[in-house]
């Protein structure tokens, strides 16, 4: 039995097929508690002489999830980036961009982040600067909540991350077979390129 708190928004973020065509984000929006509560177990060190706790969650790869008839009550949005749009919002030498990595988590978050507003947690999993959250507080017009959990493994220690990873990883299998129709359209978000392109630049100059 999950308990549900109507007055909780937490928001839960992943991505699949790093640096390739298409990357597919998720975010994963639950208002059960239990998302956010870290699972770990103990693993006994012998040269420490101690015991050392670690993420708990196994990645799930081989059983296909059902969405959205697995998520029970949760929802999620997800968008994907091609290399098509990376060279709209940073260019044709989009590769040799300082920080990357991190510009292209900004413009799926505050994507994300804009979309479930208001929030009272949101966890990333992965690497993440302050100054990338201050740019996604300036693109968001100060919508991130107060309380953020940037972890690595995330995916492995929070339930709602995990879930978000198996999304990601779902929908990318998905759009990289080259599927027709439309079966997850209505849960895809599509960022404004532009206007992250003249955020960056202001940025940048």
């Amino acid at each position: 039995m999950h308990k549900r708190n109507s007055d909780f928004r937490g928001l839960y973020f992943d991505e699949s097929n790093h640096f390739k065509d298409p990357e597919a984000f998720v975010g994963y929006f639950s208002p059960y508690i239990e998302d956010s509560n870290p699972v770990l177990v103990g693993k006994y060190d012998e040269e420490k002489d101690e015991l050392i706790m670690k993420p708990g969650l196994t990645k799930v790869r081989r059983k296909e999830l059902r969405l959205p008839g697995d998520l029970q009550n949760r929802k999620f949005r997800y968008l994907l980036l091609t290399r098509k749009d990376l060279m709209q919002v940073f260019g044709r030498r989009h590769k040799e961009v300082e920080g990357l990595e991190e510009k292209i988590k900004i413009i799926a978050i505050s994507t994300m982040v804009r979309h479930f507003e208001p929030l009272d947690l949101l966890i990333i999993d992965g690497m993440f600067s302050g100054r990338g959250l201050y740019m996604i507080e300036s693109l968001t017009r100060f919508a991130l909540p107060k309380q953020i959990i940037v972890a690595p493994k995330a995916d492995e220690t929070y339930p709602g991350v995990h879930q978000a990873d198996r999304i990601a990883y779902r929908l990318y299998r998905y759009h990289d077979r080259k599927r027709e129709g439309e079966q997850y359209e209505q849960y895809r978000l599509k960022p404004s390129l532009e206007e992250y392109s003249e955020f960056f630049e202001k940025r940048a100059a």
